[in-house]
């Protein structure tokens, strides 16, 4: 199909929940018929602690689920939809200024090809109807499940936008991206992106259980203990890390029971020892994966949560040789690349433009990834 005619030029919102599963990243943007993306205004609202529990108990086997699957779809599209319009409603925009949401939706599932799973599958759930009904503007979702059709790994998505956004700016960096998952996209002729392993989801998961709180503030109780050496190999060992890209994962796998599996005497550990080391383990690994690359890059630039996280941080200038910068040192607010990155793609959805997957997910072949709601 030849590209639209139509210019789509516009307001576009993306939404995005994430691995975190903290809240819903709402990013305006606009758009211009040159493709060119301005980011306009950006809010975080936080999840209540009920629905943020049920999401991330879905992410894992239990019983009854695919009723507290029904359940949550509909909540989070409630949730997600009565939100945009909170949004607009404090800017004084209407939703008929709006082209499209881009809406990732939030992942309770990933079972990529790499996984050796006969029948790989991606799901993500915040039901897109809803948010078409509730808003009245035209919805796009579900874009993670054609890559997996077509034998990609339907993640990470945002590579393409990190260059489309950074490439003039820094076209000799790597961008890195810490959420719950960490990613890499490796700028250049060849671009590529793949996951690296556990961003914030194990420390995350740690302190709640342990101090019944969201995160680790700037890495202060990570800072405080001693990386435990045998406990650190135990979780390196594991599979993940030695495949070669394209490579996806998520909190299905990289979760505090993996964590306890791995190492005989996980419960007589230290607990900010434990921190420590989840924390030492996203740093390792990252470091570890941009070292296999053959890339000229000069410069790690972080987004998302994790780039908060002082100590982590810290450990990747000691751990790599290359310079370690923020995202906010180019003028972008690292809290919504993600969420930008699901409007863009709703851009080029409606726009019939098609986007090189192959190269980060493994995908057969080239195309438009989302459905149109409404």
């Amino acid at each position: 199909m030849p590209p639209s005619t139509e210019n789509f030029e516009g307001y576009y919102i993306g939404v995005m929940t994430g691995t975190s599963g903290d809240g819903l990243d709402i990013a305006l943007v606009n758009i211009n018929r040159n493709q060119t993306l301005q980011f306009v205004s950006s809010e975080t609202i936080p999840f209540s602690p009920q629905l943020r529990e049920k999401l991330i108990e879905l992410s894992t086997p239990s019983v009854n689920e695919i009723e507290k699957l029904g359940q949550c779809d509909t909540e989070l599209g409630n949730f997600i939809g009565r939100s945009i319009v909170s949004f607009l409603e404090g800017r004084n925009l209407s939703t008929k200024r709006i082209v499209a949401i881009g809406s990732h939706g939030q992942t309770i599932r990933h079972r990529p090809p790499s996984d050796g799973n006969p029948f790989p599958f991606t799901l993500q759930i915040g039901n897109p109807f809803l948010i078409n009904e509730i808003t009245g503007i035209k919805t796009i979702a579900d874009f993670r499940r054609r890559d997996v059709a077509l034998n990609g790994q339907g993640a990470p998505l945002v590579p393409p936008f990190h260059e489309s956004i950074f490439r003039e700016k820094a076209p000799k960096s790597i961008i890195l991206n810490i959420g719950g998952i960490s990613n890499v996209t490796i700028l250049g002729i060849n671009m590529t992106g793949f996951d690296t392993g556990p961003g914030n989801c194990l420390m995350d998961a740690w302190i709640m259980q342990q101090q019944n709180l969201f995160y680790d503030e700037f890495g202060k109780w990570a800072s405080s203990g001693k990386v435990h050496q045998p406990f650190l190999k135990s979780l390196r060992d594991d599979p993940f890390f030695s495949k070669s890209p394209p490579k996806s994962t998520g909190r299905e796998y990289f979760n505090l029971k993996w964590a306890e599996e791995k190492f005989d005497g996980f419960k007589e550990l230290d607990e900010k020892d434990v921190q420590t080391t989840f924390c030492e383990l996203t740093a390792t690994t990252i470091i570890s994966e941009i070292e296999k690359l053959s890339s000229t890059a000069t410069e790690i630039i972080v987004c998302g949560g994790g780039r908060l996280n002082k100590y982590l941080i810290s450990r990747l200038e000691e751990l790599g040789d290359k310079h370690v910068s923020l995202s906010e040192e180019y003028s972008i607010d690292g809290d919504y690349i993600e969420a930008a990155a699901f409007a863009w793609l709703a851009f080029n959805n409606l726009k019939d433009l098609s986007i090189d997957w192959p190269p980060v997910t493994g995908a057969s072949k080239s195309g438009k990834l989302g459905v149109v709601f409404g």
